[in-house]
C-alpha cells in the first residue's frame, strides 16, 4: 500500500483485538465430532473502524473443510476492539486462530 495506507497505519498502530466474552464460539460440527476431528484454523481478518468485520480469508487450514467453514462463518459475526494509531480507530487486519479441540474444557 502507498502513503496513508493500510500497512503504514498498521506500523504505528495499537492492533485490534477480538472481544472474545461476547463473542459467539464456533459450533462444532457433528460430523468431525464422530470422525474425531480436531484442529486449528488461521484466518486473517480485516477490522474495520467500528470493531466489525469487514473481510475474512482463510490463511491456514485446519486440514478439514468442515471445520474450516465453521470458523469462517463463526468470525465474520464476531466485533473487535479496532485498532487505534493517535487516539483514532483504524481498520486493520489481523490474524485469528481458532481451535477445535474436542473433550475441551468450556
Amino acid at each position: 500500500t502507498g502513503p496513508g495506507g493500510l500497512g503504514e497505519n498498521l506500523a504505528l498502530a495499537q492492533l485490534a483485538v477480538p472481544l472474545y466474552a461476547g463473542n459467539p464460539k464456533p459450533e462444532y460440527p457433528k460430523i468431525a465430532r464422530l470422525r474425531g476431528w480436531e484442529g486449528t484454523v488461521r484466518l486473517d481478518v480485516v477490522v474495520r473502524k467500528d470493531g466489525r468485520v469487514g473481510k475474512v480469508e482463510l490463511a491456514d487450514s485446519s486440514g478439514f473443510r468442515a471445520l474450516d467453514r465453521v470458523a469462517l462463518k463463526t468470525v465474520y459475526r464476531w466485533r473487535f476492539r479496532p485498532a487505534m494509531s493517535s487516539g483514532e480507530p483504524i481498520e486493520s487486519k489481523v490474524q485469528v486462530p481458532v481451535r477445535f479441540v474436542l473433550n475441551a474444557p468450556p
